[in-house]
């Protein structure tokens, strides 16, 4: 009876662990396309300000110098925001790896 009272707890720590893993690997798939979600609508926003920024450019008939810097100053800032999200999600991803094992 002892004997068979172990198997029983050893198959239910094997249930919980594979139950805990399902659901870490739908947690983990929630945040990898809310990662996607908020890149892409980080990719739009930097389109859309360079948009504006042409439109007003041209209004103002903005000299060329100006307007190639502030278009790297948007693009440098568009490539550091892109840079510390991806390095916040591989962070996470670091933590549930660690997390699981």
């Amino acid at each position: 009876a002892h004997v068979r009272r172990k198997l029983d707890i050893a198959k239910a720590a094997q249930l919980a662990t594979s139950d805990c893993r399902k659901q870490f690997k739908r947690v983990r798939e929630f945040f990898q396309s809310m990662h996607e979600d908020q890149k892409r609508a980080l990719r739009e926003q930097y389109e859309r300000s360079l948009k504006i920024q042409s439109l007003i450019h041209r209004m103002k008939k903005t000299d060329p110098r100006v307007r190639a810097l502030e278009q790297n100053t948007a693009n440098r800032i568009y490539r550091k925001k892109e840079a510390d999200m991806v390095e916040l999600n591989m962070t996470q991803n670091l933590e549930e790896a660690t997390y699981l094992e």
